[in-house]
């Protein structure tokens, strides 16, 4: 074999070697990465199956920034796939830090729903249980939250139903309370109270419907509902509905309320109370537009006693409403007389009151439900120690 001959074949073997050198520094590359890789994504993935996503995406990193010949084992895209769902997890784990308990809720529940296969949803619920342990239950609504109690619960974001989801919806009806939504609190208020009747918020709750507006206006509707079975629920709708109209200057509201009280419950222990109401809203309310004048009283005499008396006759055709206010109050309805129909002065059938009263300075409102609307008296009484007075109503 010729020197050039041998040379062209050193030539060659040293190529030969060079690309063997080559293929296996690739291969050897390649295989490094491979490693590297697959090392990082199943440390990253144990995390991130656990909901350690800040730990999860640490090792996601180092397999999506690393540079590589050609991808093997699809690593470096699954890791991409998995730290975008990290991510969104950690931006509700930030809300969480900030105290926006609400807002968290809402993202835990809209990621369950948009990623049902999602591996970190163990997690999320986990973290849901948590927020209810460390978050007042007003703090965890808001009016998504309030809206979707029904997907809260089949995604199993609320742990222990029996005690979490009342809190929840009472803390619904005080959201709507303070946002100004009348029919939606009045409507969560009344389905907390009939769902659970035992619960230990029932007073608070009450406390929320009886300041709602629309349980003033149509108080008839909670009347004939199970809530009239709540102990003491009904008198305290009446007196604070009443108490809310007068002093809104709404006494033709306010009346209708407290007359209702001591119709239905004329032995409650609120009733002076209430009859003190009752006679200083009639008479603001005859003070303020057209009335005649209350004949004086008549027949002044000694009692015995250092109260006042003062007995009403009802000589006319009409029912009466009698209200009396001042330094004590006092309010009787009267039936008709239909024979005294005709009648100058009262008979002694006629329907009779009697106020037994502290000396001092009255203002006294009869009003008579006639057919076509109702007529008022108004007069100014003082009444003095140990003194009965009388007064024959006529109407004319």
């Amino acid at each position: 074999m010729s020197a050039r001959h041998r040379r062209k074949s050193s030539v060659r073997a040293k190529i030969t070697n060079l690309m063997i050198y080559l293929l296996v520094a690739v291969l050897a590359l390649l295989a490094g990465r491979f490693l590297y890789d697959w090392f990082n994504f199943g440390r990253g993935h144990r995390a991130y199956v656990a909901g350690d996503c800040f730990s999860a995406n640490r090792y996601y990193k180092r397999v999506i920034s690393g540079w590589r010949v050609v991808e093997i084992g699809n690593y470096n895209a699954m890791a991409e796939f998995e730290m975008s769902e990290c991510e969104a997890l950690l931006e509700t784990i930030n809300l969480e830090r900030n105290g926006q308990f609400s807002q968290a809720l809402q993202e835990y529940l809209e990621y369950l729903e948009s990623h049902p296969e999602s591996e970190l949803n163990e997690a999320i619920r986990q973290r849901s249980s948590a927020l209810f342990a460390q978050a007042d239950p007003t703090g965890l609504v808001n009016e998504m939250i309030c809206t979707h109690t029904n997907a809260l619960l089949e995604q199993q974001l609320v742990p222990q139903r029996q005690s979490n989801l009342p809190e929840l919806h009472l803390a619904c009806a005080h959201f709507y309370a303070q946002e100004g939504q009348v029919h939606q609190a009045y409507a969560a208020y009344v389905t907390f109270l009939t769902e659970y009747p035992e619960h230990e918020s029932g007073h608070e709750a009450e406390n929320g419907l009886v300041e709602n507006a629309l349980a003033c206006q149509k108080p008839e509707l909670l009347r004939d509902s199970a809530l009239r079975e709540r102990p003491d629920f009904l008198p305290k709708l009446y007196y604070t509905c009443g108490l809310n109209f007068e002093s809104a200057g709404e006494l033709g509201s306010a009346i209708p309320m407290f007359l209702r009280f001591l119709r239905e419950y004329p032995e409650h222990r609120f009733k002076d109370q209430i009859a003190t109401a009752l006679a200083r809203s009639i008479v603001a309310q005859t003070a303020s537009g057209e009335y005649d004048q209350l004949p004086e009283l008549q027949g002044r005499r000694s009692t015995g006693s250092e109260t006042s008396k003062v007995s009403i006759l009802n000589g006319s055709a009409f029912p009466l409403l009698i209200a009396i206010h001042g330094t004590e109050a006092g309010v009787v309805e009267l039936k008709a007389c239909p024979e005294c129909s005709a009648a100058v002065s009262c008979p002694a059938s006629s329907p009779a009151a009697e106020f037994s009263l502290r000396a001092g300075e009255y203002q006294a409102v009869i009003q008579a439900s006639q057919e076509e609307s109702p007529a008022y008296w108004l007069g100014s009484w003082y009444l003095e120690a140990e003194s009965a007075y009388s007064l024959c109503f006529t109407g004319r």
